[in-house]
């Protein structure tokens, strides 16, 4: 707590009394216009927008005010916002204070109870922790992500940087560094997976790819007619075994009557000996399916609707 006023002492040894488990600490560092400025944390989240000229415990509320300014030469009165309530929690809302009367360092010291030893001792020791900042600075990912924003912000505004917010800013490089290695490693590792697999996979493709005469174009296109490639939540899906059989009652005879008018065409193209696709034309609706054969089977691809074909 060096280089802190004696009132800002005195309202963080007022908040360790009041809440030890909340790890409130004041830091003060110099302004890009030259001026001391304080800082209230708790567990290393900054309280307030910006630093202030003190911290002061109100004797007549028991809240600590983050003093913007005095409004007198002899510093007994200030205008400031509420950092923490009267029960030590933090106050949401920072209501400002206009007239803020400062009281002497005395009338604020924190309340004692029966065991003195006991709250000395508690007392001092997150003092002596925060009189050395680099027993403080490292405490988990959140603290160091949480120093590594208040470092860049105080860039931003062109305030110096603490020990902490350097250290904060090493680590985040660092963890940035060794993240991104190991998204390398994972990387190369996925690559050579690949690069081994696509051998393999091209041989079991050539070992199952499907031969021409196990294309049936009339099979093939009842089933697209009465919708056995559609999802289960399609609306045209048809839905018990009533309707199933009715749709493949009319897909038979749509089929025939199709093909049957004018024909048929199929058309077959090898895909490097591991594909085949196939292509069907029924001039008599106008459309062309597309079905691609691999690994011992016939999947339906897309429709498309062709030209007529003008008769000469």
């Amino acid at each position: 707590m060096t280089n802190l006023s004696p009132r800002t002492k005195a309202a963080i040894r007022h908040l360790d009394v009041l809440k030890p488990t909340d790890g409130y600490a004041a830091e003060s560092y110099q302004s890009s216009s030259g001026r001391v400025q304080v800082l209230l944390r708790r567990r290393n989240v900054q309280l307030g927008e910006s630093g202030f000229e003190d911290l002061v415990l109100d004797p007549d509320t028991r809240c600590v005010v983050g003093v913007n300014e005095y409004i007198d030469p002899l510093n007994k009165y200030a205008r400031g916002v509420v950092l923490v309530e009267k029960d030590g929690s933090v106050c949401r809302d920072h209501r400002e204070v206009r007239r803020l009367t400062v009281p002497s360092v005395a009338s604020q010291q924190p309340r004692s109870n029966n065991n003195t030893t006991n709250n000395d001792r508690r007392r001092e020791q997150p003092e002596t922790q925060r009189q050395n900042p680099q027993n403080n600075i490292i405490s988990g990912p959140s603290t160091v992500m949480s120093d590594a924003v208040d470092a860049i912000a105080a860039l931003t505004r062109g305030d110096p940087l603490t020990s902490r917010h350097n250290l904060a800013l090493m680590y985040s490089i660092g963890f940035v560094l060794v993240t991104t290695s190991i998204l390398r490693v994972i990387m190369s590792a996925m690559f050579a997976i690949w690069i081994l697999a696509f051998p393999l996979a091209y041989l079991c493709g050539v070992q199952a790819c499907p031969t021409n005469a196990s294309f049936d174009a009339k099979k093939e296109l009842k089933r697209v007619m009465r919708g056995h490639q559609l999802p289960e939540d399609h609306p045209d899906k048809p839905k018990g075994w009533l309707a199933e059989n009715l749709a493949r009652v009319a897909a038979t005879v749509t089929t025939e009557l199709a093909t049957g008018l004018s024909g048929y065409e199929v058309e077959m193209w090898d895909v490097a000996g591991a594909a085949k696709v196939a292509t069907v034309r029924v001039a008599s609706i106008n459309a062309e399916c597309v079905w691609i054969g691999w690994f011992g089977r016939w999947t339906y691809v897309y429709q498309r609707e062709i030209e007529p074909r003008s008769h000469q």
